[in-house]
């Protein structure tokens, strides 16, 4: 196999791949240079304030996950928490919010 010269380093390197453009020690910070950039770029299309994000809108999904566990025999989680006879004792959402709130 021919030495290739990676993009970010200029360092020689033996390639793994077809495609490989940078040389391994390379490739980690360019991951995370690409990851920050998707992030920053979801943020702008979902905007700053976000109901998930305000602690009502996150105990409500912390609630959906409860319900989930306890109730689905489908769930990944349900043999840990309803198969061993744990119950969700919360109606609503609403009601589970108000408890911890």
């Amino acid at each position: 196999m021919k030495s290739r010269v990676c993009e970010n380093c200029k360092k020689e390197y033996l390639p793994t791949g077809k495609n490989q453009k940078v040389c391994k020690i390379c490739k980690p910070v360019r991951i995370k240079e690409t990851n920050k950039r998707y992030f920053r770029s979801e943020k702008r299309k979902l905007g700053k304030k976000q109901y998930r994000n305000t602690i009502g809108g996150k105990l409500g999904v912390v609630f959906s996950h409860i319900k989930e566990r306890c109730n689905n025999p489908k769930y990944r989680a349900y043999h840990r928490y309803g198969g061993r006879g744990i119950q969700n004792k919360f109606k609503s959402a609403k009601e589970f919010k108000n408890y911890i709130i």
